[in-house]
């Protein structure tokens, strides 16, 4: 649930804070307003070395939630509109640009996906990218987190990719798994997004 998840957020933050000695100042505190079924929303997430603005930045697009800094607290509300363009917390230039240096350099060298759900492609090539990536030499930082983003009205994630490629750039891999089940992605700090395209209108207005 959403709740458990800002709950685990919120631990973590105090226990890696080091902006100040003072253990009593350590943390961020986090306000959630909304009804129990928003509260509860699931939540599934896999991220390694991400900045806690990026991972409340995550969790609250899956959970459709509008976050409000204040000066003591991150308020988290159900989202009243969707700015698909708007700057979001956490993406940082320089990781989003290594980022897409790995889109480009990682090598896939076989990939066969045959009525493979959208979730299992993801994990594919979450975890293909780890073993392949030669940009850094810390193993710790190897590849890519993909973060699969839901919205009100939005087509079913569990969608079936079928696709063979050899020798392909990551890049190349996620573009082409994605468009094929109309979805798209964008690169938002040291990670990937991926989410439905939006429905374009009916020129017919069927």
């Amino acid at each position: 649930p959403m709740a458990d998840a800002f709950e685990f957020l919120q631990q973590r933050s105090v226990e890696l804070d080091e902006t100040t000695p003072d253990p009593n100042h350590r943390g961020v505190n986090f306000v959630i307003k909304g009804h129990p079924e928003f509260r509860n929303s699931p939540i599934s997430l896999h991220l390694r070395n991400v900045s806690l603005a990026q991972g409340l930045q995550y969790v609250s697009q899956i959970a459709r939630a509008e976050i409000r800094v204040d000066d003591n607290a991150v308020f988290f509300q159900p989202a009243t509109g969707v700015d698909r363009d708007a700057p979001v917390l956490g993406d940082d230039p320089k990781a989003r640009a290594l980022v897409e240096r790995k889109l480009k350099e990682v090598i896939v060298p076989s990939v066969e996906f045959q009525d493979t759900p959208l979730g299992d492609v993801l994990a594919f090539i979450r975890a293909r990218s780890i073993e392949l990536d030669s940009t850094v030499s810390d193993p710790d930082l190897r590849g890519i987190n993909l973060v699969r983003q839901g919205e009100s009205g939005d087509r079913e994630m569990d969608v079936k990719v079928t696709l063979q490629l050899k020798n392909a750039s990551l890049g190349d891999v996620i573009r082409y798994a994605t468009d094929l089940v109309d979805f798209e992605y964008r690169v938002q700090g040291n990670s990937v997004v991926v989410r439905a395209a939006p429905v374009p209108d009916d020129p017919f207005g069927e």
